[in-house]
């Protein structure tokens, strides 16, 4: 009975932090919007001021009435001045970012070990975040108004598909890389998921 309450335990725990973290770091903190709005602007202003040679992106907060965490991305055709806007979500980044990090620090695994995971799950989910943004700009140049990016309607469709979808990645990203930065094949199989047998000392094996 001790190993069952021992793992009980574990679970319990790591739920217990993955809730107070996530808990803390959503909270209504003063100016948090404002502060994560500035450093997505600035960023997004170093990445995509130029898209291809006739495209250009500007990221404004004219989209506040939409909600604090609004940004308005502008986007415009050189060629012809056609410009058309969208307003852009911040806080589904920042909920993936909070996810991710919470995940990873309520892992029962050893500093030694949780520090690395935490540093290449920030890498993973910003890259990811980048990408998305990226997806979302291309969809956009490819509308006929601006025309930047001509594609067949094939093509157009899979992209927007993409676009579509990406709020859900919001929450299951963060999981995929939680998972592949936390854990090791040699936790799997004190697991018994890879060996289908489990071990009644996982929790004490997973802390070495």
């Amino acid at each position: 009975m001790r190993p069952r309450k021992t793992i009980r335990k574990t679970i319990l725990g790591f739920f217990l932090i993955l809730i107070v973290v996530y808990g803390f770091l959503i909270a209504p903190w003063p100016n948090l919007d404002k502060a994560y709005l500035a450093g997505f602007r600035a960023v997004g202003r170093i990445l995509f001021s130029e898209f291809g040679s006739n495209g250009r992106v500007t990221f404004t907060t004219e989209a506040q009435p939409m909600g604090k965490w609004f940004c308005a991305v502008n986007l415009t055709s050189l060629e012809d001045r056609a410009a058309i806007r969208h307003g852009y979500d911040t806080r589904y980044d920042y909920l993936a970012t909070v996810l991710t990090l919470a995940l990873v620090s309520a892992t029962p695994i050893p500093w030694s070990r949780k520090w690395k995971a935490l540093l290449a799950a920030m890498f993973l989910i910003h890259i990811f975040l980048v990408g998305r943004l990226f997806w979302g700009i291309l969809y956009g140049f490819t509308d006929d108004k601006l025309a930047v990016i001509p594609l067949s309607h094939f093509w157009k469709q899979a992209v927007f598909l993409g676009v579509l979808i990406s709020p859900e990645s919001t929450f299951v990203v963060p999981i995929f890389i939680w998972i592949l930065v936390s854990f090791r094949a040699e936790d799997w199989q004190r697991l018994g998921i890879l060996t289908g047998t489990p071990t009644p000392e996982m929790p004490d094996a997973m802390a070495r």
